[in-house]
């Protein structure tokens, strides 16, 4: 018995057929909040009547044998275990299952459905997602989750929610099979857990290509044991450059930056995608950006003087040199890259390669003479080749960036086009396989917002509206020549990022965006509808990307009644005591007041931090409602938000420090409040009466948790509309 199976047990017995398989022509249902909200859209969803409800009778059951199968599974119930505090346990059937069940199988999945399509049929009574192989039930996995509340992100238990998805029936397929998103850990590196939350929300968008930008003039970032000074010299920089990279004079922190991962490390992170269907594609760049190579090891370049690891960003004139020792290092290198990344591509870079110092190099000329090449551009077609040969030798295919379209390109070599949609056009035509990451459309390094009230990027702006409308497949192109796009996948250069939050504010949401782009079928792209659809995912990067949560305890000393005190938690951990009074009155005791609360904080005698905010909302007569006006109800989304930032000012908090104060908690709340929230309907909700001591809405807590720092939001509100 496997390893998987051997924990679970095997379900022999007949059962019932899965009722969800009948009634084909149902029509959707009217269930109140069974929304189907799932990114990236489905080819085919037909929503149908009912819904099934998950409770610790549900049972997840795989098909016998299937190891794989089991695997989601497992992932499925820690998942319900997390947010809904359901513990359910996986076991094997063989044949139909009977009701109320979550069951994944391949038996008598449609050759149509490829490598990575999956079905899903939900009934009243059980779930079965069917596939003709594992990646596919992976997806339909993650559609199950989507069709659940946002809640399911959790990773605390919610009491308040019911697990309940609507009926339906949904085939779907993806477009491209190159669905990528890069991380440049050059300019600044990530922790190990953080790689692993970017996979895990590759995989929630059905991405399945990790392009991981390994070296760069900054920094070495992965062991290579033959040649231990690339990361104990060329993984370190003196300083980092502060502002924008045009500001004269350049100003530095002063302080030394590095770090790399061992080899151990980089394999944790393969396997860890590789559960979730992810590639995980190297990029060691070469023959230019080679800087902290060559500082590392100055015999690999042509001037012979000891340089160090670039300390500001742009594009720098060390290059490799041409010598066969060079190449000599380079396969070694690759080598060990080859061991510990088992997929089928290997990234060379070959972009932004200055030839100013092969021009100046008469040991260069010689070299071009001997191999009988005109200009530096076929020499660099000549590096190319030279180690896509060792690449193909053991059985890898090379990708390059679009330039090494120039000279020439070997035959079997992907090119990965920046610069626009030219380069992947002319490959494309030449025979060559594409994958397109043009720098308008994918690049998630620019503003996705007003650029006064942005953090510091690369400067030009990418709204989440413009990369929907991105077509992978340039209309030049005829049906052989779009054959050979692969895909597409978006950039996250990290000259700006210089925090894992800021990676995040960057990438989300535009991430959404590219996923459907390269996902959903060309034709049932709907910018509105995906607008549509954004909401609830806002709600479920609550849950994922920073959690912060805010329970009323009632336990928490206050110096007025109409006081509500707030914990405030980021996942499972206390973080500080929150305080909101809404009505106009002396407030000098309150200093004091929260001093000593500080002291009698909880948290096994931690000294948490306390914040409150007042607001001088005219209170009623006793027993009888204060109605908010609109300016009101801003004003308490503007101070409840403005609150929080104080308290979180005080913590120590990593995330909050790719915020922009003003905008994410000042005036985003209350744009969101006045544009979004208060639609009619909203305001019926929501925007009703208020008694005295009744606390903020729940609605609005979770709003402003879904609003925190996120620039989506901000787009939603200022140009979506």
């Amino acid at each position: 018995m496997n390893r998987f199976f051997s924990g679970i047990v095997l379900v022999t017995a007949s059962v019932l057929a899965i009722s969800c398989r009948h009634n084909t022509n149902a029509t959707a249902s009217s269930d109140a909040g069974q929304e189907i909200s799932i990114i990236p859209l489905p080819s085919h969803v037909e929503k149908r009547n009912g819904s099934f409800e998950i409770s610790p009778e549900t049972k997840i059951v795989v098909e016998s044998g299937n190891e794989e199968a089991g695997h989601i599974a497992i992932m499925l119930a820690d998942k319900l275990q997390k947010a809904a505090g359901i513990k359910i346990g996986v076991s094997q059937a063989n044949g139909i299952v009977s009701a109320n069940t979550i069951y994944f199988t391949t038996a008598g999945a449609a050759d149509s459905l490829g490598a990575e399509g999956y079905q899903l049929f939900a009934g009243t009574d059980s779930v079965v997602i069917r596939a003709r192989h594992a990646a596919g039930l992976f997806y339909g996995m993650q559609t199950l989750a989507q069709l659940l509340p946002a809640a399911i992100e959790s990773n605390t238990k919610i009491d308040t929610v019911i697990w309940r998805l609507p009926a339906v029936a949904i085939t779907d397929v993806p477009r491209f099979s190159w669905r990528g998103q890069h991380l440049d850990v050059s300019r600044h590196i990530v922790s190990v857990d953080f790689i692993k939350r970017y996979i895990d929300n590759m995989a929630m968008h059905k991405l399945n290509m990790f392009h991981w930008h390994l070296t760069d003039d900054q920094g070495w970032r992965l062991e290579i044991k033959k040649y231990p000074r690339l990361t104990s010299v060329g993984a370190w920089r003196k300083e980092t450059l502060i502002g924008f990279i045009d500001e004269t004079p350049k100003k530095f922190d002063g302080k030394r930056y590095g770090g790399f991962y061992t080899q151990e490390q980089a394999k944790e992170i393969v396997r860890y995608a590789a559960e979730r269907f992810i590639t995980v594609v190297p990029e060691i760049e070469m023959p230019g950006h080679a800087t902290a190579a060559i500082a590392a090891y100055p015999t690999l370049g042509l001037t012979g003087k000891q340089i160090e690891v670039a300390t500001y960003w742009g594009v720098f004139p060390d290059i490799f040199n041409v010598q066969d020792s060079t190449f000599i290092f380079l396969e070694n290198v690759l080598a060990e890259v080859i061991e510990i990344f088992p997929g089928r591509y290997i990234h060379i870079g070959g972009d932004e390669a200055i030839k100013d110092q092969w021009k100046a190099s008469a040991a260069i000329h010689k070299k071009m003479k001997m191999l009988g090449l005109k200009n530096e551009a076929q020499l660099q077609s000549y590096f190319m080749k030279r180690i896509g040969k060792y690449i193909e030798s053991k059985g890898r295919k090379v990708i390059g960036w679009d330039e090494i379209i120039e000279g020439g390109l070997s035959p079997d070599v992907t090119v990965m086009t920046w610069r626009g949609m030219e380069g992947g056009v002319t490959a494309a035509r030449s025979g060559h396989d594409v994958i397109m990451a043009p720098i308008q459309y994918t690049y998630f390094w620019w503003n996705q917002g007003d650029s006064t009230r942005e953090p510091l990027s690369a400067g030009e702006f990418l709204p989440m509206e413009k990369v929907y409308s991105f077509e992978p497949i340039d209309s030049s192109l005829a049906i052989q020549e779009a054959k050979h796009v692969l895909g597409a996948h978006g950039s996250a250069w990290a000259e700006y990022m210089e925090s894992e939050s800021k990676v995040e504010y960057m990438v989300f949401p535009r991430i959404s965006a590219l996923a459907e782009v390269v996902w959903s079928p060309k034709e049932k792209r709907n910018w509105n509808d995906f607008k549509g659809r954004m909401q609830k995912q806002y709600q479920r990067y609550a849950q994922r990307l920073f959690g912060i949560r805010m329970v009323r305890n009632d336990a928490i000393p206050v110096y007025h009644p109409d006081v509500v005190p707030y914990e405030v938690h980021d996942g499972d951990k206390l973080i500080g005591i929150f305080l909101h009074d809404n009505f106009a009155r002396q407030t000098k005791r309150s200093g004091a007041w929260m001093s000593s609360l500080r002291s009698q904080s909880r948290n096994g005698g931690v000294d948490l931090p306390v914040i409150m905010n007042n607001n001088n909302f005219a209170k009623g007569a006793a027993g009888e409602p204060t109605l908010l006006s609109f300016d009101d109800a801003r004003t308490l989304f503007h101070e409840f938000g403005h609150g929080l930032h104080g308290l979180l000012s005080n913590v120590t908090f990593q995330r909050l420090s790719g915020t922009n104060v003003l905008r994410d908690f000042v005036e985003l709340p209350s744009q969101l409040f006045e544009h979004w929230l208060l639609e009619p309907e909203v305001i019926a909700r929501h925007a009703r009466h208020w008694q005295t001591g009744e606390p903020i809405p729940e609605t609005l807590v979770r709003r402003l948790q879904e609003a925190r720092r996120w620039g989506q939001a901000y787009e939603t509100v200022r140009y979506a509309g």
